[in-house]
């Protein structure tokens, strides 16, 4: 009975290891572009009204990136709005 080299198996397990890191490259890189074009799917934002008798209204702020928030709509008195 012949056993594999340990060459051959490290050659192996050493393949194995590039596939999965090969593999786990294409799906990060997949995600990252595609949420590119996924950002551009609407969203319904919805809360509780106010019981406060002076409220004015409503303002959402938005943008792009976390903290930075460069666009604002008024939204008056509704409570759900879609962006």
């Amino acid at each position: 009975m012949s056993f594999p080299s340990k060459s051959r198996e490290f050659k192996k397990i050493h393949s194995f290891h590039s596939s999965l890191l090969s593999l786990k490259l294409v799906a990060f890189l997949s995600v990252l572009f595609y949420s590119n074009l996924v950002s551009a799917a609407q969203v319904t934002l919805a809360w509780d009204a106010n019981t406060e008798p002076d409220l004015a209204g409503y303002m959402i702020y938005y943008g792009f990136a976390t903290g930075v928030y460069d666009y604002v709509v008024d939204v008056g008195d509704q409570t759900t709005f879609t962006l």
